[in-house]
């Protein structure tokens, strides 16, 4: 396969995709950026989708139609990165909208700051606020927050270099999350540098038939797992039951008694010593503990005593004021 410097190819997996797809496409065609392959997959749709695509290819040479029995999100995605050309790797969800700038301020970013995979904030719509969703953009963060359940890149504004990804796939076997446990790996196995534009690039499309409705209830078993599973590959062994607790008082603010905070700390020191093999995480592990005991003020003195004599800096309330409301202001999490 001939890579094409400089060619970005755009991976469109689509299943019944009918009452959006047509605007998805546009949004892409019409990309000040004009050096692109369009790879759209039908996973086995039994509507109209592939009808409205095959029409749009008339128009334009650049979009590549391709089909397969319905096998899922990861499946499709896979094939588009099989036969890609691009040197870039753009991705997209079909019920999504791209603005017009989005490929071309993406791969400027990725070439000035030399990073191999870049994200966006989103915009939601077809709802009543129409929100703007704002993620993290320095790598250290991001690369945190995979560890600690924060704002990560929302897979319908990933662009990657296809050098750094190699012969990485998705899990075809995850019905949710897969995105997470992909980028997890980029991180892991292939050591790529994480980063983000901050401003809107997509616009999310918020419906009833999202497929992360549907499936929201298997989200801690993806995220769980995948931290496991990759952190094992490094000699880094997490039980089930540490992990979950680990999950639950972040995602779900479970408040941690003093036994349980006894268990939790040594979760905790592996995690950081963990993603501490792939980042500088001193500053975001600091405004995670005081998170943490801002949560659990019925422990706040073991958490700083423990904090303590391992080292760790814990921010005071002073110094975090500023950022408590940034946070705030943009919907972020630690």
């Amino acid at each position: 396969m001939n890579i094409q410097e400089d060619l970005i190819s755009v991976i469109i997996p689509v299943f019944n995709s009918e009452p959006y797809i047509e605007d998805c496409l546009f949004s892409i065609i019409s990309q000040t950026y004009k050096n692109i392959e369009i790879l759209v997959i039908n996973d086995g749709s039994t509507d109209k989708t592939k009808d409205i695509i095959l029409k749009i290819k008339d128009q334009d040479k650049r979009i590549k139609y391709l089909e397969q029995e319905n096998s899922g999100v990861s499946k499709a995605r896979n094939k588009g990165l099989s036969i890609a050309l691009g040197s870039y790797i753009a991705l997209i969800d079909s019920d999504d909208i791209c603005y017009p700038f989005r490929l071309e301020e993406q791969i400027n970013h990725m070439k000035s700051k030399n990073i191999d995979i870049c994200g966006s904030w989103i915009k939601e719509f077809n709802t009543k606020k129409n929100k703007i969703k704002s993620y993290p953009d320095k790598d250290n963060e991001l690369k945190f927050n995979y560890f600690f359940f924060g704002k990560t890149i929302p897979c319908p504004t990933v662009m990657m270099r296809a050098e750094s990804i190699k012969n990485l796939r998705f899990d075809s076997s995850l019905d949710f999350a897969e995105d997470y446990d992909f980028l997890m790996r980029t991180i892991t196995e292939n050591r790529c540098q994480l980063g983000a534009i901050k401003k809107p690039l997509v616009k999310y499309r918020v419906h009833e038939n999202q497929h992360s409705k549907k499936l929201v209830k298997k989200n801690k078993y993806t995220l769980t797992n995948s931290i496991k599973n990759n952190s094992k590959k490094h000699n880094y062994l997490f039980e089930e039951d540490e992990i979950n607790l680990h999950f639950e008082a972040i995602k779900n603010k479970h408040k941690i008694s003093r036994d349980e905070f006894e268990e939790y700390k040594h979760t905790l020191e592996k995690l950081y010593n963990f993603v501490s093999i792939f980042c500088d995480c001193r500053r975001n592990f600091s405004c995670f503990l005081y998170q943490l005991i801002k949560n659990n003020p019925e422990i706040k003195n073991d958490i700083k005593d423990w904090a303590y004599k391992k080292g760790y800096k814990i921010p005071s309330i002073i110094t975090m004021a500023p950022y408590d409301l940034f946070l705030k202001a943009t919907n972020q999490k630690y």
